[in-house]
């Protein structure tokens, strides 16, 4: 009878596991949108360490070192189909350089530090402006550019890309040419790969979650927003969440190479080599109260 009690368990825990290794899921939804009255919190930070720094003008050049940490925290409410409103209660930017024999650091907010900014679509185009406050009180050509981007990165969505639509196992993995990758906003992808191991599924905060391992190298074009070129490889860890198709958590670090020319002035061309760290974490706030 023990015998056979123990076989039984045997069985049945091999139904258990084979059940579970062959689960699939489903990471990503081409075209998926936030619903109304979503509202969330959203944490993030880049850090540039080590860099090295090349200026060129009129052939002339000259080297120098810097570092610099930009921080936001913003939490965000899609009001309607069509308007998002964005308060950005943290926006800053802190950096070293040491340049052409001097020393310089500064701790600044940037324009859309403690601003409200409404994200409309019109016309199937989104555009974003400040809610309140005075543009001319700002730093008019960076508060231009940050608006832009926002713009531009709403319902930007690199997860079909890079996670795909078809259904995942745990311990797959998967390599990906030209893709979309998160902190690169809309620059144009002109070559690359990267590689998605799927790690596990977990808990995080009561979602059942994807932990998902990143690998990637890319060469992107960011020229429409000033930022020039640049070379990002690097790995990167993701949560996921497979119930709202959210990257709760996510971090990667690696290196990169920007190549730009200063703004204003084409001769001039501002090359930077370092270590970069980006980080940025999702909380998901109660809904609003009527848009359920």
């Amino acid at each position: 009878m023990a015998v056979k009690f123990s076989i039984f368990i045997l069985l049945f825990s091999g139904v258990l596991c084979a059940e579970v290794v062959g689960e699939t899921y489903i990471l990503a939804k081409k075209g998926w949108e936030a619903p109304v009255g979503t509202r969330l919190q959203i944490t993030s930070s880049r850090e540039v360490t080590r860099g090295k720094m090349k200026v060129t003008s009129d052939g002339v050049w000259n080297t120098g070192r810097l570092s610099s940490l930009e921080t936001q925290e913003i939490v965000g409410e899609r009001s309607s189909a069509d308007l998002y409103l964005l308060r950005f209660l943290k926006d800053t930017n802190q950096y070293r350089m040491s340049y052409d024999g001097e020393k310089t650091q500064s701790k600044d907010e940037r324009p859309l530090h403690g601003e409200a900014v409404r994200v409309v679509r019109k016309e199937g185009e989104w555009t974003a402006a400040l809610v309140d406050g005075d543009p001319a009180e700002k730093d008019a050509d960076e508060l231009m550019r940050q608006l832009q981007v926002i713009g531009a990165n709403t319902h930007f969505d690199y997860s079909a890309s890079l996670y795909g639509t078809e259904s995942r196992k745990v311990g797959e993995s998967w390599k990906v040419d030209l893709p979309l990758l998160p902190g690169i906003a809309k620059g144009v992808i002109q070559e690359g790969w990267a590689t998605v191991v799927f790690d596990e599924v977990g808990d995080l905060r009561g979602s059942q979650c994807a932990f998902l391992t990143l690998t990637f190298s890319v060469k992107v074009d960011f020229t429409e927003f000033e930022g020039g070129i640049v070379e990002w490889e690097g790995e990167g860890k993701v949560v996921r969440s497979l119930e709202n198709f959210w990257d709760l958590k996510y971090e990667s670090k690696g290196s990169l190479k920007a190549v730009k020319n200063s703004p204003g002035d084409e001769s001039v061309t501002v090359e930077i080599e370092g270590q970069c760290q980006m980080t940025s974490e999702i909380t998901i706030l109660p809904a609003v109260e009527g848009n359920q």
